[in-house]
């Protein structure tokens, strides 16, 4: 029912991009209820732990975090970014996220860099979505109603300061920001809400890239499971909650982003990989219903 958000290096839909996952979550893998310290992430604002819970959404989230205090005041959870452990040249920060933006609320996301004297920050509100970098606010024009989940794609250029952000199907950008904000930290952050509590926040991806690329990806909520894994000949794909997968399409990368292989699934739901090299790869699959989910398996001889 989860986007696997995966910790291994690959590219975004087929693009000779080169991507480093620096933080991932979709808190599919954490029990329900307060949030504790699972996940390692650190409490913000000062607010008591059963306030941050997490909870089944729905069934297409699946689990997320739920910011359940409502106030005037920011609270939220953060985690470190090791931006120093990326490979030379992928100098573009990423963020993605998915939000559920209650009445009366504000959605925070904020990137701490240059020891705490610089942020980036996206703050989602009904009234007027705002982008700040440095000391640059940006206001957006678009309408972003209550009571709605909204994905959300940003990139940041640190050498030029070139910041493109996307909501929803609304893009923004390109701006020219402050450039050499070195990223420290991430918060994910609410302020107001209503009696049914405050923000959420689902599938977490904080990566480093050598190109800018806004995905207009789907998050897809399917849990996809490929056997044998790893394999010689043929691989078969289903959804772990619902069993087989009723027709998708699916393209196969290898690990520098280049295609190799696509096509359309046979009713036996099995791909032929006997022509492929051995190695790791990525399979992509796309259901009926345009929701893509990715996993890695390796072909053996």
């Amino acid at each position: 029912m989860k986007k696997l958000l995966l910790s291994v290096t690959l590219a975004f839909l087929g693009m000779q991009t080169y991507s480093q996952t620096l933080l991932s979550d979709n808190f599919e893998n954490y029990n329900t209820g307060p949030l504790g310290t699972q996940g390692d992430w650190q409490h913000v604002g000062g607010i008591e732990n059963q306030e941050f819970d997490v909870k089944n959404w729905d069934g297409i989230h699946g689990k997320s975090l739920h910011l359940t205090y409502v106030g005037d005041g920011v609270y939220g959870i953060r985690k470190p970014i090791n931006w120093s452990s990326r490979t030379s040249g992928n100098d573009i920060l990423s963020a993605e996220f998915e939000t559920y933006l209650p009445n009366y609320s504000h959605s925070i996301i904020q990137i701490m860099g240059n020891n705490g004297g610089a942020q980036i920050l996206i703050r989602l509100s009904a009234d007027q979505p705002q982008l700040t970098v440095g000391d640059a606010i940006s206001y957006l024009n678009i309408n972003t109603p209550s009571q709605q989940w909204y994905k959300i794609f940003f990139t940041y250029n640190i050498n030029d300061g070139t910041t493109y952000l996307k909501i929803g199907d609304h893009s923004f950008g390109p701006f020219t920001k402050q450039l050499g904000i070195i990223p420290e930290r991430v918060d994910f952050l609410s302020r107001g809400g209503d009696n049914s509590g405050g923000v959420a926040f689902d599938n977490i991806l904080i990566s480093a890239k050598n190109a800018t690329t806004l995905s207009a990806e789907k998050f897809s909520k399917i849990k996809l499971g490929i056997y044998p894994n790893p394999a010689a000949d043929f691989i078969a794909v289903e959804n772990y909650s619902k069993g087989s997968i009723p027709g998708f399409t699916y393209r196969i990368f290898d690990y520098t982003g280049k295609l190799i292989l696509n096509g359309v699934s046979k009713p036996d739901h099995k791909i032929d990989i006997q022509k492929l090299s051995k190695g790791n790869y990525i399979l992509e699959i796309e259901d009926r219903t345009g929701k893509i989910s990715k996993e890695k398996f390796i072909k053996k001889n």
